[in-house]
């Protein structure tokens, strides 16, 4: 800031006040995997004694020049911002270090529409999309290793995508969507009368049962069904198997 007797003037930029510490300001390539190598930019980079990538820390890496320092990604890294350590301080850049996501197996391959389902993995931070069959599922990142959504009405099922600065990952399994009955009318009827089914996740029906009897049934729309019930109907739970 400069003041005169009319008055200031203050710039917009920041300055800088770089103490005898290692100072970053700059890495490239901003994405990659392990073993990728990575030069870093900025002051007394020569004075760093270990390197982290999302807290993962390294201590090989060449120094050309205070002002450059080559390093490669060292296994296990995750995402998250670059930290110079040194015995006179540490650095951490405001910028993120990006690895391509990866899911870890799910515990649960199969939910019903309105449940809630976490995954677990490594490299969500920054992640774009998550889509499940194709179709784009909304989620929340919990951590860098969780992320959350809620299984939609809609959502019909499949191998599940992930997209991330640091690039794809296509899982080998399939994420099942299981039917859900919310209500049926009547309750109480005898054989042929006409009972209305609605809920969600009603995609692939294989079979409609009345306790034993395996029941025909046209589909109205996504949410209801209408069934026919059989003679060899019993008292019993309403079954849908996709």
């Amino acid at each position: 800031t400069v003041k005169n007797t009319f008055g200031s003037g203050t710039t917009t930029e920041r300055l800088t006040i770089i103490g005898n510490g290692p100072h970053l300001t700059s890495f490239e390539p901003g994405t990659g995997v392990t073993g990728t190598r990575v030069k870093l930019h900025g002051r007394n980079l020569d004075r760093a004694t270990a390197v982290e990538f999302g807290g993962v820390k390294t201590e090989t890496f060449t120094v050309p020049a205070p002002t450059q320092l080559s390093v490669t990604v060292p296994p296990d890294a995750r995402s998250g911002p670059v930290k110079l350590l040194s015995a006179l301080g540490d650095f951490t850049s405001a910028e993120n270090f990006f690895l391509p996501p990866r899911l870890a197996k799910p515990e649960k391959l199969e939910a019903k529409p309105g449940d809630v389902v976490e995954f677990t993995g490594r490299n969500f931070l920054g992640l774009e999309s998550l889509s499940i069959g194709g179709q784009a599922v909304p989620f929340e990142v919990v951590s860098n290793d969780r992320l959350k959504f809620t299984v939609a009405d809609d959502l019909l099922g499949g191998g599940v995508e992930l997209a991330a600065p640091g690039g794809r990952w296509i899982s080998t399994n399939s994420f099942a969507v299981l039917p859900r009955i919310d209500s049926f009318e009547p309750v109480i009827g005898p054989a042929q009368t006409m009972v209305t089914i609605r809920g969600a996740g009603f995609h692939e029906i294989l079979f409609l049962k009345f306790g034993t009897g395996v029941a025909e049934f046209e589909q109205k729309s996504a949410r209801e069904l209408l069934a026919l019930l059989p003679s060899n109907a019993s008292t019993g739970p309403v079954s849908i198997i996709t």
